[in-house]
């Protein structure tokens, strides 16, 4: 996709990329900006009334990791702790206030760099907040304050407690194993995980295969071996799109399954991208991350709601794709419940209504049959839903 640069060229490409990771602090509110906080905030306004209205749930904890400076005060544009704290308070008062639901909501928010620490604090003081919702504010080392404090507190959580994380990195040399299984393993979490993947997939090659030994380059390697196994061909293969990159970073991400995965490209440019990436222990975060999705594009679930972003690397991606391995699944197992359909679905990135419409295709197509489980007969309903094995979709072609 990108054409072979020099050592010399790949540096001082990499030095400017890092320059701009490190511009946190720049005014400037890109549109690749804008989607991404977005998409934050719209999952927020999904899974937060789902959680309050459970009445399962006394504590919700949402986490900022890297909170940036809070308001980009030339664009009179919110940055994620404001967006969040907003979010919340709607939220709270319209799910937990007029229900009359006794639940507390504790916003955490964390940022290594002083400026930005003190600026997303004097933001989020001048707004007033409910009573049920505290506000804790950190400014430490990432890496510290989750493995000295964060992970020591989620320990001691029951099940009473949800933790949603966001976490916008300076660069990917702090997203360990040991830092995702960490704040996962108490299945009480969920990790949207923004990473800057164009840089990522530019100089994959370079970090694996040269020996230079440059800290950024070392960095990227050590990512990439933490969560693609060294023997993957992953690694041989030069012609690696984009899509195809993020796809293999989101398998390493469910740690062999453990875990669901799912993610978001972000166009900057014409051949520049972002991707937030979503993790969760339970099947219905990963729904709601990917209705998110579906809202924003019905058709194929990958394009940008911001009309001015030409995102030529999705038209690549339809959702002939979704049906072609949804047959492909179907001729290796041949028979499938519609439970085990509803976690494939999931797992390829499309939500129960899309399967529906596959399946359906499929059925009209004479490639399938769904037969009733309790009475053999057969169906025109896929009941494609984790709670109740209803019928089993059985592949006819040869």
């Amino acid at each position: 996709m990108f054409e072979k640069l020099s050592l010399r060229d790949n540096i001082c490409i990499l030095i400017i990329n890092i320059l701009i990771m490190k511009a946190k602090d720049n005014e400037n509110l890109p549109l690749h900006s804008q989607l991404k906080l977005a998409l934050y905030e719209d999952y927020l306004n999904i899974f937060l009334p789902v959680l309050l209205l459970s009445k399962k749930f006394k504590r919700i904890n949402v986490y900022d990791l890297c909170c940036g400076k809070g308001f980009y005060d030339k664009n009179q544009k919110d940055g994620s702790p404001v967006l969040a704290l907003k979010s919340i308070i709607h939220n709270y008062e319209e799910y937990a206030v007029k229900k009359n639901f006794n639940c507390e909501i504790n916003f955490i928010y964390n940022d290594e760099n002083k400026e930005a620490y003190s600026s997303t604090k004097e933001h989020l003081e001048k707004i007033t907040v409910p009573v049920g919702v505290k506000l804790h504010a950190f400014n430490e080392d990432f890496t510290k304050l989750i493995n000295e404090k964060i992970i020591t507190a989620l320990k001691a959580h029951n099940d009473s407690v949800r933790n949603l994380f966001f976490i916008d990195p300076y660069g990917y040399k702090s997203i360990t194993e040991e830092i995702l299984k960490g704040l996962l393993e108490n299945k009480k979490s969920e990790i949207i995980l923004f990473l800057p993947i164009s840089h990522m997939h530019r100089f994959k090659e370079v970090a694996i295969e040269d020996d230079y030994e440059s800290p950024q380059y070392i960095a990227l390697r050590n990512f990439l071996y933490e969560f693609v196994p060294e023997n993957d061909s992953f690694f041989k293969d030069r012609d690696v799109s984009v899509l195809e990159f993020c796809e293999k970073i989101k398998e390493g991400f469910s740690f062999f399954d453990t875990y669901f995965t799912a993610f978001q490209l972000i166009e900057r440019n014409k051949q520049n991208y972002n991707a937030l990436f979503f993790i969760s222990h339970e099947h219905y975060g990963l729904q709601k991350f990917l209705e998110v999705k579906w809202n924003i594009d019905k058709v194929t679930g990958i394009k940008s709601k911001l009309d001015n972003l030409q995102l030529s690397l999705f038209q690549e991606k339809s959702a002939k794709i979704y049906k072609d391995r949804i047959i492909e699944n179907l001729k290796i197992k041949r028979t499938m419940s519609n439970i085990e359909m509803y976690f494939f679905a999931l797992k390829i990135g499309i939500i129960p209504r899309i399967c529906n419409e596959i399946l359906k295709e499929l059925l009209n197509e004479k490639q399938i049959e769904v037969i009733k489980i309790e009475n053999k007969e057969t169906s025109k309903y896929f009941y494609i839903n984790p709670d109740e094995k209803k019928v089993y979709i059985n592949y006819l072609q040869l």
